[in-house]
């Protein structure tokens, strides 16, 4: 009897190992042509939780790396992006704030208090009740987010947004504290990303890169993930996965043209579409999926033992 029940915990102990989790990460749901109301949101969200949870054991939450909605003061807006993402909200979500969010507060520069304070009545901050910035050990994942549209610092001055400062040293402390951990870390504005000759500002955000990719190196980051360009694009820099998920929803952007594609683009695809993250037997495994066909647009696999 103590065999058979010694055997019995072995084997679920290994089930275990093997099982892992998964998470979803998705981006740019925001209203647009053929989204107007969210109906295409809803779609494409629906048809990745229920895919998921059709193909997988184990989902555990919805990473969403911004641009919920089209206009961020706007509450009937949220309103309507809630009810559309009412499936979303069945799991634990890890958003980060975009250009679409933002509620920027009538402050004067120096005044972090101010602008602190204003956050907490931005409708971003009452539907998922996060800080600005924030991190979570999600099961063996460290998640980090934080917030790319604050004001730049000066690399000469060393002079620049009172509140920007904060996010930086709190997430040079925070990657400082899990640095034996894996990590995840998700903003909006790609820091590296194909230029559309669609869109103004859709290329790479060389602050971001710069300030904050430089620390991420560093440390034990394996991936980040943004959206803010309406495609699938992958780079992989200095030994981190860096991927644009940006197609929940909003109107998808033409692929760059041959001259506008960033040196090091390894893939960009068209669409809507979503991505599942599996860990498992010390692997973090990527698969990006084409809403509606279901096609595998892009596959990759990251050691996490390194």
């Amino acid at each position: 009897m103590k065999t058979m029940i010694l055997s019995l915990v072995i084997a679920l102990t290994l089930a275990s190992a093997v099982h892992g989790f998964e998470l979803i990460l998705i981006g740019d749901s925001r209203a647009g042509v053929g989204n107007e109301f969210y109906q295409r949101a809803r779609l494409v969200i629906n048809d990745a939780i229920a895919y998921t949870e059709r193909n997988y054991d184990n989902l555990i939450g919805i990473v969403m790396t911004g641009d919920y909605v089209k206009k961020g003061k706007n509450a009937d807006e949220w309103e309507d992006w809630v009810d559309a993402y009412a499936r979303a909200f069945d799991y634990p979500i890890y958003p980060c704030v975009g250009n679409h969010d933002d509620e920027d507060a009538v402050c004067e520069w120096w005044d972090t208090t101010c602008e602190q304070e204003a956050y907490y009545t931005w409708n971003y901050y009452k539907t998922f009740n996060v800080e600005r910035w924030w991190s979570e050990d999600v099961e063996g994942l460290h998640l980090i987010s934080i917030d790319s549209n604050l004001e730049g610092f000066d690399e000469e001055t060393h002079e620049g947004d009172a509140l920007e400062t904060l996010q930086y040293e709190w997430f040079k402390d925070d990657l400082e504290m899990n640095r034996d951990k894996p990590m995840l870390v998700i903003w909006h504005d790609p820091a590296y990303a194909s230029h559309s000759w669609f869109g103004e500002g859709h290329g790479s955000n060389r602050f971001m890169r710069n300030r904050y990719v430089s620390l991420c190196e560093q440390y034990n980051v394996k991936m980040i993930a943004y959206a803010h360009n309406h495609w699938y694009e992958r780079f992989t820099v200095n030994g981190i996965k860096h991927i644009t998920t940006a197609g929940g929803g909003a109107t998808p952007l033409p692929l760059p043209c041959l001259w506008d594609r960033a040196e090091g683009s390894e893939v960009n695809k068209y669409g809507y579409h979503w991505c599942v993250l599996s860990v498992e037997d010390g692997l973090m495994k990527v698969k990006v999926i084409q809403h509606w066909s279901h096609r595998i647009l892009d596959s990759f696999e990251i050691p996490l033992e390194e």
